[in-house]
């Protein structure tokens, strides 16, 4: 599968059209924090700032937020705001196939932080007839890398406005703004079972679609999400549990039962 395919979901997301054939079930992950141990997109900002491509003013400012929203100054959904407004101002000007060509070497040298259990992820929910979906708010540019080296069918993620051959500073999905995720994936309803989807996610910005499928699964959560998790019986897991996890919900024909099991 070639990366403009995985693409084609997010662009259809936009347009607010359906792109599955038939009603299924999906299997719906998030990257940063749940199927690796980083943020790809703060390591694509700190190679493109390296190699002068992106300003020390707009990596000062994505690392202050960094900072604040892990002292609880800001939450994850501002952070997510404020970040992808931050990253997208500073790529106004920046050419499209050299910021494409430094994506791909970013994701080598991120490549080592992936989860050696994620690779297990599509797979398992592809094998028992889930369309995988890798959801992100990270950027396009590496997130469809991410879900290209998974296995993921489709994958949605922050989309950057692109004018002949040079990025505008503009955001076209809305992934970053609250509850971006579980619009996306309404947008699928006549063509999902969303009551037999499974999603994982490990922060704030994940509940939209964890509220809306059958088996949702805090992994590897936050303190908020964690807490929130436990409100509402969603299943915790890590990643060193995940494929069991998994495995257990799919071996039942009903929504996973909604209480927590303590797996971490």
């Amino acid at each position: 599968m070639q990366i403009e395919e995985l693409r084609d979901g997010a662009k259809a997301a936009v347009r607010g059209n359906g792109s599955f054939a038939g009603l299924q079930p999906a299997g719906i992950s998030d990257f940063d924090g749940a199927l690796a141990n980083g943020n790809l997109t703060i390591s694509y900002a700190h190679y493109m700032n390296r190699i002068r491509l992106l300003s020390n003013r707009t990596l000062l400012r994505i690392m202050e937020l960094v900072a604040e929203k892990n002292a609880g100054n800001i939450s994850h959904e501002e952070f997510d705001i404020q970040g992808i407004r931050t990253f997208a101002q500073g790529m106004k000007g920046v050419d499209v196939e050299i910021a494409e060509r430094t994506a791909a070497k970013v994701f080598g040298l991120f490549r080592p932080s992936i989860y050696a259990s994620s690779y297990g992820v599509a797979p398992l929910f592809g094998e028992n007839g889930y369309h995988t979906i890798l959801m992100s708010v990270g950027i396009m540019e590496v997130t469809s890398l991410a879900a290209l080296e998974l296995g993921f069918g489709e994958v949605h993620a922050t989309v950057l406005e692109r004018r002949k051959g040079v990025y505008t500073g503009e955001v076209v999905s809305d992934l970053h703004m609250p509850g971006g995720k579980g619009r996306a994936i309404e947008n699928r309803r006549p063509a999902l079972d969303l009551r037999r989807s499974s999603a994982m996610g490990d922060s704030q910005a994940d509940e939209s679609i964890l509220h809306i499928v059958g088996k949702p699964f805090a992994l590897n959560p936050s303190a908020h999400l964690r807490a929130t998790a436990e409100t509402h019986g969603w299943t915790v897991l890590s990643h060193e549990n995940v494929l069991e996890g998994i495995t257990a919900a799919l071996r039942r024909e009903v929504p996973v039962a909604r209480r927590v099991r303590q797996a971490v």
